[in-house]
């Protein structure tokens, strides 16, 4: 079977992305063009009825959430590579997924649309300092789990390192500044200096060309 990823490289898709790409599996790119309205067309509500990017679909099943599909991907394929190895450090990577979701994600995707002036946000400097503070607080508690080691969870990098840097990564974009969380600035750098991460940067670039065009 192949597995099917609908959407976008410039969306949340993106971490979807990356999982296979570090998995070295075969699947299938649907694209699915925003702009355009085509995630409320009825072909993609019948695959997520909840008309937002992305969805999965693996033979039997289909997914929405890109959290629980990279979790999916971990296990279904990621077996002493993604996944990782014991069940209390598969509920480490699920406590880091939920946790960068619920604790950084708005501050972020705030600080981005700041910075960028889209979506309706004003470019607005004192706004993406007033999203940057916001984050100052789970920035310390990541910079602290990553002291003395290399990768969230056990000794190698796991779906626990892809999921969080995949939202950091918005920080990133915004070009925010990580000082003084130097742990959190190292390890980011581990995480986007991988060939995966860097074929989806392709990608995004592609589906950014596609969208203007």
């Amino acid at each position: 079977m192949t597995v099917t990823l609908y959407g976008a490289a410039v969306t949340r898709a993106a971490r979807n992305y990356w999982a296979v790409e570090e998995l070295g599996i075969d699947y299938v790119k649907k694209d699915v063009n925003m702009a355009k309205g085509e995630h409320k067309a009825p072909a993609y509500l019948a695959v997520n009825p909840n008309g937002k990017l992305p969805a999965m679909v693996d033979g039997d099943l289909t997914l929405f959430e890109s959290m629980a599909i990279n979790t999916y991907l971990a296990d279904a394929y990621g077996q002493g590579s993604l996944q990782p190895d014991s069940a209390a450090d598969r509920a480490r990577a699920d406590q880091w997924a939920h946790w960068v979701m619920g604790e950084c994600e708005k501050p972020l995707i705030g600080a981005l649309f700041h910075t960028l002036g889209i979506m309706g946000y004003a470019k607005d400097p004192a706004k993406v300092a007033e999203q940057r503070a916001a984050l100052e607080g789970p920035l310390g508690v990541l910079d602290r789990a990553l002291a003395g080691r290399d990768w969230l969870v056990g000794d190698r990098f796991t779906v626990a390192d892809l999921n969080v840097a995949s939202v950091l990564h918005w920080g990133q974009m915004a070009r925010l500044d990580w000082a003084p969380h130097q742990n959190v600035a190292a390890w980011l750098d581990r995480c986007f200096g991988r060939p995966a991460f860097k074929k989806v940067g392709q990608l995004a670039k592609a589906d950014m060309a596609k969208m203007n065009g």
